[in-house]
């Protein structure tokens, strides 16, 4: 069964490539543009494998996507992949506070991406 991936970005062209790139490889992806939708997601679906989102997005941002996410029972241990463009050393540091379980910084490849999803979800 494919593992189900909650993509979060306001980027088109991210979500569109990195969603591409996922579902090649077998992976379920549902994508939200922005953090208030992402949440929405959560709470009306039945659960996601992993979770990957951008740390800057609208609505709410990634560290309170995170935070929100880890209250609820059925996502306190699903991996958060956290995507930045420049991760300031602050929101890297919040962000673990909150939950993520992997970085990548912006423009990463494939091999990349796949890489920390497969070492997130073992």
């Amino acid at each position: 069964m494919a593992k189900k991936i909650l993509l979060v970005d306001d980027s088109d062209v991210v979500r569109r490539s990195v969603g591409d790139v996922l579902r090649l490889n077998g992976f379920e992806v549902t994508e939200a543009a922005d953090g208030g939708a992402a949440l929405d997601l959560l709470a009306a679906q039945g659960t996601y494998d992993a979770i990957i989102t951008d740390i800057m997005v609208p609505e709410v941002d990634g560290v309170t996507l995170i935070r929100e996410a880890r209250k609820d029972e059925r996502y306190t241990s699903t991996p958060i992949i956290v995507l930045a463009s420049k991760p300031e050393p602050s929101k890297v540091d919040e962000s673990e506070k909150a939950g993520a379980t992997g970085w990548l910084v912006k423009p990463f490849g494939d091999a990349q991406l796949l890489a920390e999803l497969g070492r997130v979800l073992q």
